[in-house]
Formats: structure tokens, sequence, C-alpha cells
């Protein structure tokens, strides 16, 4: 039996969502919702969540509308991410924690390897992570990667 992926346990958020959006853009809440389950789906989810709002954008029709709607929904698209489609997300939204799932990967890639990559390419990582997230922001996986990729850069110092 198919249980089909619904975003009641998000109705609210993805109420919020859609209204926000409607007061600025012609916008069919029923098409918001079935791309709000299929980024749950996406993400390997059968329930929709606040990390699941970012296909709204791409719903507006041009770049200036799109911007205005991440203004709009700038807060709600704040928790968007989806570890499979992590380049999508992050382009939608613009917002940290869509870039938590690529900047993990970098880094562990760079941590995997037999031979560390050059030290620009750790610089330049950990710069993106400080420029994204602060003491309080960080979560706990980046924060630990963050703290193997400085060991491996002072190592190559």
């Amino acid at each position: 039996m198919n249980t089909p992926v619904t975003p009641s346990p998000t109705r609210p958020v993805s109420t919020r969502a859609l209204r926000a959006l409607s007061e600025f853009f012609r916008l069919e809440a029923a098409g918001g919702l079935v791309l709000i389950a299929a980024a749950a789906l996406l993400r390997g989810h059968r329930e929709a969540s606040e990390a699941d709002l970012w296909p709204l954008l791409y719903v507006l029709p041009t770049r200036e509308t799109q911007q205005h709607g991440r203004e709009v929904l700038k807060d709600l698209l704040a928790q968007c991410n989806n570890s499979h489609l992590f380049s999508a997300v992050e382009e939608a939204t613009l917002q940290p924690m869509a870039r938590l799932h690529r900047l993990l990967e970098t880094a562990e890639d760079y941590l995997g390897r037999s031979e560390p990559p050059a030290s620009p390419l750790l610089e330049a990582l950990l710069r993106e992570i400080d420029a994204n997230f602060n003491s309080q922001t960080i979560p706990q996986r980046l924060h630990e990667v963050r703290g193997k990729v400085a060991h491996l850069l002072s190592a190559q110092a």
C-alpha cells in the first residue's frame, strides 16, 4: 500500500509560506503543496517539514521575484536542506543551513584523502564555514569536522 506524502505536519509552516508569497505573487496553493511534498520525497521522507519549502522559489518566474520571495520567506527558508540535492537547495534559498551538507561532504572528503589537499583548499573551506556559521549557529557535526580540517591545515604548516 502506497502512503502519499503529505505536508500535514508542517501545514502551518507551508500555509504561512504560501500566504506570504501569495501576497506578492499569483501562486496556486495546491501546486505549492505538491512541490513541498515532492521535496520531502527527494529528501527521503514521507512527511514534509520546513526543510522542504525551497521548491516554492522555483515557481516564481524571474530572478527578481525569486529574490523577493527569498526575502519574504527568509525565516522559513533558514531550515531548508537536502543531503541529496544540496546544490539545488543552496541555490534556491541562499541560506547557511542549505550549505551544511555540501560543507560536511567536502570536509569529510578532504579528511578521508590519503594525500591531504593543498592549503588553499583547506583555507577556503574554513573561510566558507566561518562565513556561514558562528559559534552559536554552527551544527555540532560541522564544528567537529571544522576542527579536524583546521588541525590538518596547521599540520601542513
